[in-house]
């Protein structure tokens, strides 16, 4: 694999800058999601949260694992 040009390793470093950022507000996300864990049940949450609010999460959520997913398939792949 040939080393990147000065161009690329430009768009690299911006690339992981804003992963970084992606992920602290992934991070964020999750600590506000455990603070629902640690107060309600799941039966307390699936019983009397809005159905909207919960399936909008719940895409939400979705969305963002089968992403990911796809990147960390595709990140083994290059490990090879």
């Amino acid at each position: 694999m040939a080393a990147p040009d000065k161009g690329d390793r430009v768009v690299i470093m911006q690339l992981n800058a804003e992963l970084r950022e992606a992920q602290l507000e992934l991070l964020s996300a999750q600590c506000a999601m455990d603070r629902l864990r640690l107060h309600y049940s799941k039966e307390t949450i699936a019983q009397h949260a809005q159905r909207d609010v919960l399936q909008k999460a719940w895409a939400s959520a979705n969305a963002l694992w089968e992403y990911y997913d796809s990147l960390h398939k595709r990140a083994g792949e290059h490990d090879q």
